[in-house]
């Protein structure tokens, strides 16, 4: 992130207009805040660790293996939230570059 606000930055002192490339930085902060709020809630799965006491002993098997699901589903989720942020960040990119070409 920090050659994008570099370069806004750089536009903004050249008398640019960089309000294309902020777009695209602030749409990628607002799906990065998903992706915080997706890790926030796994971690309270973990933290809960339900069917678990806390030496990460299973005292229930049903529920310890329903947390155990929940914490899979979770991981899967989170990376395929991470993966589609970053890959919309790159086709932002490339579209307003390809906007943008002289």
């Amino acid at each position: 992130m920090s050659r994008l606000e570099k370069r806004i930055e750089t536009l903004t002192e050249a008398g640019e207009d960089p309000a294309g490339l902020q777009a695209v930085l602030d749409a990628y902060l607002a799906n990065m805040d998903a992706v915080q709020a997706a890790y926030e809630d796994l971690g309270a799965v973990v933290a809960e660790h339900a069917g678990f006491d806390a030496d990460g002993e299973v005292t229930d098997e049903t529920l310890a293996a329903v947390t155990l699901r929940q914490i899979a589903d979770g991981l899967l989720d989170l990376r395929q939230l991470s993966e589609d942020t970053h890959f919309e960040l790159r086709w932002d990119l490339r579209d307003h570059f390809y906007q943008n070409r002289n």
